[in-house]
């Protein structure tokens, strides 16, 4: 799609790769700006502050348990990419820019000297208000999960632990300073199988608008 400069806001990661290429392949003026992953050590000090060591360390132990979960789970990952002729690498065929954080001073100007059309985002930290308004377009963000009703993260494993299963799947929507509260512009309610568990329930809600 050609006239239109389009920015996807991201971080490393699977589902950030995944929305790259697809979105390399149908527009030409398109870049990558990717947010670095912030330090374990930084991440536990917020943690501990505001939640308490008992909290934190059932947290621990989850994440320890999550990750030897994906690692089970890649087979039913790749599955699903290759369902949809789908690649988790990111493309090399388009400008990438990476910055510490997305809400640094770095990445304000970075924005600017850009200048898109529309900032897409995917998968960063919650984005300040002075960032939002610096660019002058709209962020759009993706998020894996029907908002309102199930904001933040892990969306559609709430809608089933709800026994929710109809609001199990994804929303576009503009990015406002609250925490996936902006309007919506789309969505799209998807199935997980009964092969899926509390590792493969983002990516399936990722990639499977990608149908559409």
């Amino acid at each position: 799609m050609a006239g239109r400069r389009v920015i996807l806001l991201t971080s490393e990661g699977e589902s950030g790769q995944i929305a790259a290429r697809y979105l390399a392949a149908r527009f030409d003026d398109f870049a990558l700006v990717i947010e670095q992953p912030e330090s374990r050590v930084t991440f536990l000090r917020r943690r501990l502050k505001r939640q308490g060591a008992f909290k934190v360390f059932g947290q621990l132990v989850f994440m320890v348990l999550q990750r030897i979960q994906q690692r089970l789970a890649r087979l039913r990952i790749r599955s699903i990419l290759a369902e949809l002729d789908l690649s988790s690498q990111f493309p090399n065929s388009v400008p990438v820019h990476r910055v510490g954080s997305v809400n640094d001073a770095e990445s304000v100007e970075l924005l600017k000297r850009l200048a898109p059309d529309v900032i897409l985002v995917i998968g960063t930290r919650i984005i300040a208000g002075n960032v939002l308004r610096s660019a002058g377009v709209p962020f759009i963000n993706y998020h894996a999960g029907i908002t309102p009703k199930y904001r933040g993260v892990h969306g559609g494993y709430w809608a089933l632990a709800e026994l929710d299963a109809e609001n199990f799947g994804s929303t576009v929507h503009l990015v406002d300073e609250g925490i996936d509260s902006g309007g919506i512009l789309y969505q799209a309610r998807t199935k997980p199988s009964p092969q899926d568990n509390f590792s493969t329930y983002p990516i399936y809600s990722w990639v499977w608008p990608c149908r559409c």
